[in-house]
């Protein structure tokens, strides 16, 4: 939960992993390319799957307060 990982990183956690969740967000996107018949030549198919871990990236950087901290 939100308010958890807020307190966590208060006492000083410093590394969460997200791996798992980027890679679900990449898998997801190429699983869904495939079963809609589009081109899967790798500079496209991985250009959309990128895409597809913005939204992940984001929500992990509002969480642990580190958006828009540069």
């Amino acid at each position: 939960p939100p308010a958890d990982l807020q307190r966590a990183i208060s006492l000083g956690i410093a590394k969460i992993n997200v791996a798992t969740e980027l890679i679900t967000a990449v898998r997801k996107s190429l699983l869904d390319q495939w079963g809609a018949g589009k081109n899967l030549w790798a500079p496209i198919a991985q250009g959309v799957a990128i895409e597809a871990m913005i939204p992940v990236l984001e929500k992990w950087l509002r969480l642990t307060g580190a958006a828009g901290r540069a």
